[in-house]
């Protein structure tokens, strides 16, 4: 029942948040496995 604006917004909302958590997780694992230096905070 959805219009096709609704799922293209929803699409979009599901690709950012996607790339948030994949950015925050290669940050997290980049210090982890010394890549380079820890962010504050995240010790």
């Amino acid at each position: 029942m959805t219009n096709s604006r609704t799922s293209r917004v929803g699409t979009l909302l599901l690709i950012i948040a996607f790339t948030a958590v994949l950015v925050v997780a290669v940050m997290i694992f980049g210090a982890r496995l010394g890549l380079w230096d820890p962010i504050v905070g995240f010790g």
